[in-house]
């Protein structure tokens, strides 16, 4: 496909790679080794904050920033820690750090981080994974069609 020089907008159809490091350098994400990502803004295959990121922006030039994780996915809040028995992992209980995921009250599936361990109880962080981090954010916005007419250009967001 040929680069479009349209400006992202509500309803933009968008190709573009990105990826998403921690400041450690640990790659949490990445497409520029595959298929780019294909997606209509609003669409929810990005995060709200990503998208705003991306608003104005037209294909081109890769680009590199430093964000909050904050910023991208939610703000991270203490009130997202809570504190589980060994019980509740009726296949083992996981180490330190491991990623655990437990239903949420409409059956969808929800991250969680074992932060620590004291005995038979578990500190379970239900945060964003990647909430309260610096994270180096690489993207390149190959293409950018619309909004379809048809829709008005406002996709409700």
């Amino acid at each position: 496909m040929t680069t479009n020089s349209r400006i992202i907008q509500s309803g933009s159809h968008i190709r573009m790679h990105l990826a998403i490091q921690l400041s450690d350098g640990t790659e949490a994400l990445s497409t520029f080794a595959e298929e780019p990502l294909d997606f209509t803004l609003g669409d929810g295959t990005l995060t709200p904050g990503t998208e705003a990121l991306l608003l104005g922006q037209g294909a081109g030039v890769p680009q590199e920033r430093l964000v909050s994780g904050n910023d991208l996915f939610e703000v991270w809040q203490e009130a997202k820690l809570h504190w589980l028995t060994a019980a509740d992992f009726p296949q083992g209980v996981p180490a330190v750090g491991s990623l655990v995921a437990f239903a949420g009250p409409a059956g969808e599936e929800i991250a969680a981080i074992v932060k620590e361990i004291q005995g038979p109880r578990l500190l379970i962080d239900f945060n964003h994974p990647l909430s309260g981090r610096l994270l180096r954010l690489r993207y390149h916005i190959l293409e950018v069609i619309g909004p379809d007419p048809g829709r008005g250009g406002d996709v409700g967001l």
